[in-house]
């Protein structure tokens, strides 16, 4: 098909020619390997900005199929076109698949290639990552400032998660007063899941440092955002805390809550808490 449609083209705007039909194939007609083919014939071109951008698309389809060597061989050609728009999203899907055949250096250095990219929403969740993997391997510190650089991006999404997951390894810890800070900032990113769920996560910390009043308004603020999974398990911990409290109005108008929620799991075991108060 491309070597007809392309016959009259020049080379570069072959490759072009050869990199959208091989999307074309993929997306909309589900043929990987036929896509495979044209993407190969734009890479075989040579020239810099479509080799880059059909290794990356290459580089995915192979990734989805298992081929995990052929993923991280694309990929590594799209970074060594050194085309700058597409160098980004090459090295972070490289890291991710070395990071899955375990070469965790080579994930990192790709990572930091990501991050150093300083791309809006590459380098941000290329940090995450990065933090995420250094926590695994035990570098705590280095994983502690990677987190804090995704968060301080301010992204909507890879800085709130950001936020969270440094809160729990903070929480691991025992750093209970920069773990409430982490926390907070996912909460005040608004983000529908990581705000949440945060502010659940909070309410647990205040409870077991014993600031019962602070744990409430946490556990309250999680149930007023509404979330389908972490609303209802805030309304069940809240009631919970008051009935260890001897609180059994605020822990029953708390069950009450959670059972008027869409969480039939929750709903049911709210109206056993209930049923317990007597």
């Amino acid at each position: 098909m491309s070597e007809e449609r392309g016959s009259e083209l020049g080379p570069h705007d072959q490759a072009r020619r050869h990199m959208s039909d091989g999307m074309w194939l993929e997306e909309a007609q589900g043929d990987d390997e036929l896509a495979r083919k044209a993407y190969q014939r734009a890479i075989d071109l040579g020239f810099p900005d479509t080799t880059a951008a059909s290794a990356v698309n290459l580089g995915s389809l192979l990734s989805r199929h298992g081929d995990l060597d052929g993923a991280r061989d694309a990929y590594q050609l799209a970074l060594d076109t050194g085309f700058p728009d597409i160098a980004p999203f090459a090295a972070i899907n490289l890291a991710m698949v070395l990071e899955e055949q375990g070469d965790l250096n080579g994930a990192r250095a790709a990572y930091q290639r990501a991050i150093d990219s300083g791309e809006e929403d590459v380098a941000p969740e290329a940090a995450g990552r990065l933090a995420t993997l250094l926590e695994n391997q035990g570098d705590l510190q280095k994983a502690h400032a990677a987190y804090l650089q995704a968060m301080d991006s301010g992204h909507p999404e890879h800085g709130s998660m950001a936020a969270f997951n440094l809160g729990i390894m903070l929480k691991k810890q025992g750093n209970t007063d920069e773990a409430q800070t982490a926390y907070q900032r996912a909460i005040e990113s608004g983000h529908p899941e990581f705000a949440c769920i945060s502010a659940a996560n909070l309410g647990y910390l205040l409870k077991r440092l014993g600031e019962i009043d602070r744990a409430r308004a946490s556990f309250q603020q999680a149930i007023d955002m509404g979330h389908p999974r972490y609303s209802p398990a805030a309304a069940i911990s809240l009631g919970t805390m008051l009935a260890e409290n001897d609180d059994k109005a605020g822990a029953r108008a708390a069950y009450e809550l959670a059972i008027s929620m869409d969480d039939p799991a929750a709903a049911q075991h709210a109206r056993e808490l209930t049923a317990d108060l007597g």
